[in-house]
């Protein structure tokens, strides 16, 4: 290899890792909200809850929107509030507009997420 190619080596390998480092980054949050929403279904305390407001943040994950969620939820004797993102199939957007109660899991530190299995179970429990 000639000194005029070690250079050029050394910023394609440098190139690399910044593009690895770039797709990283943006990947990184996809994956913290779906282990927060896991780790809420399996350990969070089932709470009903209404939406106070549903903001647009403009990301689609496996082509479902994420969007911002303000709620509010009786805990503990007082009344709580939790803002959170979640990815939520469009045909469930309908009944998670702001006003209505929707099935909530919350955890310890009163992080929140929407229970989309509750929220689609058959009524009666059919």
């Amino acid at each position: 290899m000639s000194r005029l190619q070690v250079p050029y080596a050394l910023l394609a390998l440098f190139i690399v890792a910044l593009v690895a480092f770039g797709v990283w980054t943006l990947i990184q949050p996809i994956m913290q909200l779906d282990d927060t929403y896991a780790e809420l279904l399996e350990n969070g305390q089932a709470v009903e809850g209404r939406v106070v407001a549903i903001e647009a943040t403009n990301v689609l994950l496996d082509n479902q929107p994420v969007a911002c969620f303000t709620v509010g939820y009786a805990r503990d004797g007082g009344e709580r509030r939790a803002v959170f993102e979640q990815r939520v199939p469009f045909t469930d957007l309908p009944r998670v507009q702001p006003g209505l109660v929707v099935p909530l899991r919350v955890g310890q530190d009163g992080q929140a997420v929407i229970d989309l299995q509750r929220l689609n179970a058959p009524v009666g429990g059919e």
